[in-house]
């Protein structure tokens, strides 16, 4: 538990300055910030669940990080763990997991925000600033990697936190291309349908587009 902590509050902490604080001051963002974290909140519900395993869920993080930026999406995913996690103890409080599984499920998910973000200045960096570019190469087949690294990390950090269960890693890695394509879909497309009918939602492309 306390190795999660060692990156993560460090992490954070760089996270939360004042330019944090000036795109809180705008109230599109706020709108973006809420609208997101009820999607990923319904989105994250719709699991499926392997015997012995974790739990399968599409992601959205790729969308959100590029949607609202690195930041407000860091600051979006605890949010949203904390509100399952008090629907939980509120609802049912015997399916409440451990503590150190729900920092485990948080630095992974930091882990894909952080991916996202570093794939799109990639591409960013090697194409410029271009439309289908950016769409297919950082929204398409940005979401498509961070779908493999989530069933990389969830899987090694089940196989690290509970050595007693026993998984079937090749079963459960042989999934990872069938969610890859759905979630590219997923993400791409809410991308596209946002560039074409609000530009100006969509932050990353709007910081690019400027510089």
């Amino acid at each position: 538990m306390l190795w999660l902590l060692c990156w993560l509050l460090p992490l954070y902490y760089l996270t939360l300055d004042k330019k944090l604080l000036k795109l809180w001051q705008q109230p599109l963002l706020r709108q973006l910030f809420a609208g997101s974290g009820l999607c990923l909140l319904v989105l994250w519900q719709v699991k499926a669940q392997l015997p012995q395993g974790p739990a399968l869920h599409f992601l959205g993080i790729t969308a959100v990080t590029l949607l609202l930026g690195l930041r407000l999406s860091l600051c979006l995913i605890p949010a949203i763990l904390l509100t399952t996690v008090a629907a939980s103890w509120l609802v049912a409080p015997a399916k409440l997991g451990s503590a150190t599984l729900w920092l485990a499920d948080w630095a992974v998910l930091t882990v894909l925000a952080l991916q996202s973000y570093l794939q799109l200045y990639l591409v960013h960096r090697q194409f410029g600033q271009h439309l289908f570019v950016y769409i297919f190469l950082a929204a398409f087949i940005g979401s498509a990697l961070c779908t493999v690294s989530f069933v990389l990390l969830q899987s090694s950090a089940l196989w690290l936190l509970q050595p007693d269960v026993v998984l079937d890693l090749g079963e459960y890695l042989a999934l990872s291309p069938l969610l890859a394509l759905p979630e590219a879909i997923l993400n791409g497309m809410a991308i596209t349908l946002l560039l074409v009918y609000r530009p100006e939602w969509v932050a990353t492309y709007r910081q690019n587009a400027e510089q």
